[in-house]
Parts: structure tokens; sequence; C-alpha cells
């Protein structure tokens, strides 16, 4: 299990819960970090369900998950249906973007299905012009069309 970090008189999880905290922090924008939601309640048929999820924003009325779901897990995939049969649309995973992302459209955030497309993008960017590392050295104006026109935009619902 990876060491926590200890940094704001709270534990964090990786450096994105850390990241978003101070994001969150430096907006002055209310939250619950670590909010334990009930999935599925105690019964004589099994044990309850819960999921502490990074960051509850109460005014938005949303949930925020930092990590990501890697949806190979299938426990984690259960606990994010079972969260949306409850709450509806109210969960979302974020990731920061790239740094010329962030440049180019002024957010850190992405859902993080955005976040995996916009890495799509950047490879097929990357082969058709025979790019090797950094592409932010290059004109990306083309790259950066292709992205509005899929909707890749950054996570606003803050």
């Amino acid at each position: 299990m990876p060491k926590k970090i200890e940094k704001h008189g709270q534990k964090f999880d990786n450096e994105y819960e850390l990241s978003f905290y101070e994001y969150l922090t430096g907006k002055d924008i209310e939250f619950q970090y670590h909010k334990k939601v009930n999935l599925i309640p105690d019964s004589k048929h099994g044990k309850a369900v819960d999921w502490n999820i990074d960051f509850y924003l109460p005014k938005q009325d949303i949930y925020i998950d930092t990590k990501g779901l890697n949806k190979t897990i299938a426990y984690e995939y259960l606990k994010k249906r079972l969260f949306q049969e409850k709450f509806g649309d109210k969960i979302h995973f974020i990731a920061q973007a790239p740094v010329w992302y962030q440049k180019t459209f002024g957010m850190v955030w992405v859902e993080y299905e955005v976040k995996n497309k916009i890495e799509t993008l950047v490879r097929w960017f990357k082969k058709k012009y025979d790019i090797k590392g950094r592409i932010d050295k290059f004109d990306i104006s083309e790259l950066i069309e292709k992205i509005k026109e899929k909707g890749l935009m950054p996570f606003d619902k803050i």
C-alpha cells in the first residue's frame, strides 16, 4: 500500500488528492474531504458497502474522485454503478490535464475519461508528425481543434 502524504493537517492517499485539496482551498470552495457514502446498508443477507469518496462539494452537490476509475477492477466498477443507482450523475472522476492543455484552456482538471481520450489524440498527433517526446514545442493548433471538435473540454462543474 502506498505511503500516505501528510500536509495541511490531513493524510492524503496520493498527489492527486493533495493537489485537488489545494486547488479547492485556493479557490475558497467549500468541500468535505473523504466523505463516507453508504451504497448498500447492512442486512441479514450481507455486510454494508460504503465508499469514502475523495471530495464532496455541498454547494454544487457533487462528489469527486481524483484517482479516476480503473474499470478492470470489478469491485471499483460495481461501487461506481451502485453510486450512480443511488445518487444519479453526481459522481465525477477527474484527473490533472497535461500542462500544455492547462495552458491552452486555463483549467487544470478534466474528467478521467476525457483525459484518456486526449491521450489517444496526442498519440495520433505524435504519430502523424513523427514527434518524439513533448508536443508543446510544436504547433499543436490541429490537435487543439480536434479536442474542441470532440468536446474534450475542462471539468467545469465547480
